[in-house]
């Protein structure tokens, strides 16, 4: 019986290596496959990878006693298509497409999920045998992979983290593992799932902000506060911010284009120094200011050929205004510092050239200079 298990061993090697090509064209279509489903059903996932198993992987399985594979295709993980989620509520969702793209063989496929040991986190996650659905195997191109299974494997990117971490510590199975160990094993764990769980809902309550926000900074301004969401939404919406926006392009020669995100996060810091902590306060300051902001910003863009200029320009011009108004080109120098860009020679030019064209302004408007 060993001689015939060896014979059958080596068959199924040389029937891999024979195949190699045939795996590793799968893998790629998979992929590729994979990939333009979750674009199509607009899910965005941490990584989608594949693998064909190594040949020495492969002989290892095959040697051990408890498996007794008949031909190749028992061997239902030669090819493995991994996707790692962001969120854990997206592992079902992606799991009801594959079942509708795929061929799934139920009676091999896990739902470690509904595994009852608590200390096992990093394996909660969905495995999936199968194989080209029915309508693509009759395309020529796919009939070579008939007879192929392969295995889908869906988690988050916490349970991966878990899973590859205990791979290191060679920690597999409770069976064996000292008592202390299994008990911070089952700790980890549970502070994982919450974590991950927290992950989800903070991420839902951030899309119901988002949403609220772009009502509230028209209907109650004055009681929304300046952070990434409301200063993005008062960029696509508010009346004020676009025209003079497009009163600075216009003066400039330039075209306007969508906001940049970059810029979000440094008026959300710079913003509040200036004491400017609501949506409400900020319009109130565009329009008292108008007429300094679009006349410093004509006056440094027109000459430059610039070619367009971001959304939201006129609420950075005001920034810079108002740092100015605190201490004149050190008051915009040390507001830079404070937002984590100090110390540069351009900061100090760009200081110069403000201070100037609003003292310009100052003069012509026969308000006093500053500093």
């Amino acid at each position: 019986m060993a001689v015939q298990n060896e014979k059958l061993r080596l068959k199924l090697l040389t029937e891999f290596e024979n195949r190699l090509k045939d795996f590793h064209d799968l893998k790629s279509i998979c992929e590729q496959l994979v990939k333009q489903l979750l674009d199509e059903e607009k899910i965005k996932v941490h990584t989608v990878s594949g693998r064909v198993k190594e040949k020495d992987k492969l002989a290892e399985k095959l040697s051990k006693p408890e498996k007794n594979y008949s031909n190749l295709r028992e061997i239902t993980d030669v090819v493995g298509i991994r996707i790692i989620t962001h969120f854990e509520d997206e592992i079902y969702k992606i799991g009801d497409l594959i079942t509708k793209e795929f061929t799934v063989d139920p009676a091999n496929s896990v739902d470690k999920g509904k595994m009852l040991d608590p200390d096992r986190f990093g394996y909660l996650s969905l495995h999936y045998i199968c194989s080209l659905s029915d309508h693509r195997l009759k395309l020529r191109e796919y009939m070579r992979f008939r007879d192929i299974a392969f295995e889908i494997q869906i988690r988050s990117i916490l349970q991966h983290t878990w899973a590859e971490i205990e791979h290191d510590l060679g920690y597999k199975s409770g069976t064996g593992v000292p008592d202390p160990i299994r008990r911070r094993f089952s700790r980890l764990a549970g502070l994982l799932e919450v974590a991950d769980q927290e992950f989800g809902a903070i991420r839902d309550w951030l899309h119901n902000y988002a949403a609220t926000v772009k009502t509230e900074v028209t209907t109650s301004p004055e009681e929304v506060g300046i952070d990434n969401i409301s200063l993005k939404a008062i960029f696509e919406q508010n009346s004020v911010v676009h025209e003079i926006d497009e009163e600075i392009a216009k003066g400039s020669n330039a075209k306007l284009k969508e906001y940049a995100a970059r810029f979000i996060p440094l008026l959300s810091r710079g913003l509040p120094l200036v004491g400017i902590n609501t949506v409400g306060h900020l319009i109130a300051e565009l329009i008292r200011q108008r007429d300094l902001l679009v006349y410093q910003a004509i006056a440094r863009f027109k000459d430059k050929g610039l070619e367009d200029l971001d959304r939201g320009v006129s609420v950075l011009q005001l920034l810079w205004v108002l740092l100015w108004f605190q201490g004149g080109e050190e008051g915009i120098l040390k507001g830079l510092a404070k937002m984590g860009l100090e110390g540069s020679q351009p900061n100090h030019a760009f200081a110069h050239e403000m201070s100037q064209q609003i003292n310009e302004f100052q003069k012509k408007a026969g308000l006093p200079k500053i500093s």
